[in-house]
């Protein structure tokens, strides 16, 4: 047993916590003057004294200060200069430098210097301090609420965040200091295509989603609010740059930080509600990644902008300039594979509905356990369903919950379930999802005794195949024990071809498991695509030949 706090009660201390350091002190003011121009004893530059704020900080495990902490402190200091004068002047643009790395053991000082004051902004520059010199500098603007045009982009599709797995209650499991200190943020991240905190991902687009807030009570206050959402709108920006190259926060190599930040605020947000920050990197150079991310809320109304700009170097790289032996082309008449004219690396393939006429796919998630549990015959499931499973049968629900939560959280795939007549009646999932060379895999199969067999299970699995393939991906793969007959046979029928068997490729359940595989490529997938819905018309008719009848190969 152990007396560590749940994580409810540990997110509940971190949430009070990170009031506390937004929470600044008035200690004074300090005067500015520049003296020797023009012989002048003093010459003012705009403003000629600074209101002194003080804040205290959220230890780190390497005692850097959160450089987002330090952000969302500098905005509520200026904010602390206008808000009891013009309460309804919000702002509405910071620009941040992060120059020298701040010590979390030491408080911070904020010197805000009140730049202007017009009929409707204000400006603000703010220096935090440390040991006499500044580690970060911001400019904020606030304005008052004014009408004028008014459009937005549109927000991008993403799967419902409930559907996601929290990234906090993943990572809580892990006997690991870093994976508990993700856990215990007092915000809930949920990613579509999984985090990159621990694991590396397959080098893809430089492109990611994810859903946030904070784990507390409605936020009211309307600068709290927007310092809130700038100290999150740190935390995961310059991940777009890490999926782009393979690369995972834990990668000892990295050697990252943040360079500079802009903030747009562009409409009012409670920032515990669903946020989704969508990500992207369109450049990186010289050590250097830009990010932008546009954060919407649920309802897809456009509440930020961010961009910054990191360090994000990986120690041992090799110059750039120098010889590359990728780069050299192969001599002689050596055969070399068919060109891929502007290939690139596909989108991860994201936790979707897919629709059909007998059958309907939703992501999977814990509350299905109850039902795909019962759909399975309850206690007396018929066992020889995990016979060739890597999990054994459930007794109960609560095992039946176990083997879900754990299939979501394996890496670089999204289980879904297959539900008829509103009842969850099976599951699939997408595995080893590959979008750097556009392949991915179905497995993690089950089928319910009421599902085997009938025109719904084929078009599962002809609406997950044919998903793939719209999303650009090349390869589509079936994977299964050698010795599952069953399996094999459903591949062949279904249209894919056999490749071969790894031998000793697995040890399940204490066995040894050779592995055969099984593909259908893009270019077969049309002529598998048209018998597929060949035999499913004439299945919904009820009048099937059997699928290999279409099949032309």
């Amino acid at each position: 047993m152990t007396d560590e706090p749940t994580l409810a009660v540990r997110h509940a201390q971190q949430i009070e916590q990170l009031l506390e350091v937004l929470d600044l002190t008035p200690i004074g003011t300090a005067r500015i003057a520049v003296t020797g121009v023009d012989g002048d004893e003093s010459t003012t530059i705009g403003t000629d004294s600074a209101d002194v704020f003080e804040g205290q900080s959220i230890e780190q495990l390497h005692n850097r200060t959160f450089g987002g902490q330090v952000l969302a402190q500098a905005l509520m200091a200026a904010s602390l200069t206008i808000r009891d004068a013009a309460p309804e002047r919000r702002p509405h643009s910071l620009h941040a430098y992060f120059m020298r790395p701040g010590d979390d053991k030491l408080p911070i000082r904020f010197a805000v210097e009140r730049m202007r004051d017009g009929r409707s902004f204000s400006t603000r520059r703010v220096h935090a301090i440390q040991h006499g010199r500044p580690i970060l500098s911001l400019t904020g603007s606030f304005q008052d609420p004014a009408g004028g045009l008014d459009h937005q982009d549109p927000m991008p599709q993403s799967p419902d965040p409930r559907a996601l797995p929290s990234q906090a209650e993943l990572y809580d499991r892990l006997e690991n200091p870093h994976a508990k200190r993700l856990a215990e943020r007092p915000f809930d991240h949920r990613y579509p295509a999984g985090d990159v905190a621990l694991t590396p991902r397959e080098p893809h687009a430089a492109h990611q989603q994810v859903w946030v807030r904070t784990i507390s009570e409605p936020v009211d206050d309307p600068f709290l609010r927007a310092s809130i959402l700038a100290f999150l709108s740190d935390f995961s920006l310059l991940e777009s740059v890490l999926r782009r190259h393979g690369l995972a926060w834990s990668d000892r190599r990295l050697r990252v930080a943040s360079l500079d930040h802009a903030m747009w605020f562009h409409r009012d947000v409670d920032p515990s509600t669903w946020m989704l920050y969508d990500q992207s990197s369109p450049s990186a150079q010289s050590g250097r990644g830009l990010c932008v991310g546009r954060i919407f809320t649920e309802d897809g109304t456009l509440v930020a902008s961010v961009a910054q700009e990191g360090m994000t170097r990986v120690k041992g790289d090799v110059d750039p300039s120098g010889p590359s032996r990728a780069s050299t082309p192969a001599g002689g008449a050596q055969p070399v594979g068919r060109p891929l004219p502007g290939w690139a690396p596909r989108d991860a393939l994201a936790p979707t509905v897919l629709e059909g006429e007998t059958v309907r796919l939703r992501p999977l998630t814990t509350d299905d356990a109850d039902d795909f549990f019962a759909a399975l015959d309850g206690p007396d499931l018929p066992r020889e369903l995990f016979t060739y499973l890597m999990t054994e049968p459930p007794a109960d629900a609560t095992e039946m919950r176990d083997i879900i939560r754990a299939a979501l959280a394996a890496p670089a795939s999204w289980p879904l379930a297959i539900v008829v007549d509103e009842q969850v009646v099976g599951m699939a999932s997408y595995l080893r999802i590959d979008p750097a060379i556009g392949s991915a895999e179905v497995g993690n199969i089950l089928y319910s005794p009421a599902l085997q067999r009938t025109t719904a299970a084929t078009e599962a699995m002809h609406l997950m195949a044919a998903h793939a393939f719209e999303q650009g991906y090349r390869r589509y793969e079936w994977k299964c024990d050698a010795l599952n007959a069953p399996s094999r046979a459903a591949a062949r029928r279904l249209g894919f071809v056999e490749e071969g068997t790894f031998r000793n490729a697995l040890v399940c359940k204490g066995r040894n498991r050779d592995t055969t595989w099984f593909s259908i490529t893009d270019d077969e997938w049309p002529a598998v695509a048209a018998a597929h819905r060949a035999w499913l018309d004439e299945a919904r008719a009820g009048t099937p030949s059997p699928l290999a009848s279409h099949l032309r190969r």
